[in-house]
């Protein structure tokens, strides 16, 4: 479900803003929107990688963007993070009915 979630996120975001693969992570930037944290962003972070942060940042600030990172319950970048000076911004939930399974079966139906 997360997933799914992520990739419609993604899809908007991408619509709006350039994206860029980097060694383990996509950044997303829209100059237009500099302080919008949707719309510039670096997420789908698939590895600790202090360079890529690091060049992440970078790019940020060369398009007048402030840098948001998209962590996803990861202890550990959190704690690099932390240090490198963010600060936890926002927490985004997700919220299923109980009754999910239900629900997806039928949404299957329906995309066929």
């Amino acid at each position: 479900m997360m997933l799914h979630m992520e990739s419609n996120d993604n899809g908007f975001t991408n619509l709006w803003s350039t994206s860029q693969q980097l060694d383990c992570g996509t950044l997303y930037v829209n100059p237009n929107l500099a302080d919008d944290l949707f719309f510039n962003k670096l997420t789908n972070i698939t590895c600790i990688n202090d360079e890529m942060i690091e060049k992440s940042i970078f790019i940020f600030k060369k398009n007048n963007s402030r840098p948001y990172l998209y962590s996803l319950n990861n202890e550990n970048l959190d704690k690099i993070l932390t240090k490198k000076g963010f600060i936890l911004h926002d927490i985004q939930f997700a919220l299923v009915k109980k009754n999910e399974k239900t629900v997806t079966k039928n949404h299957e139906k329906h995309q066929k």
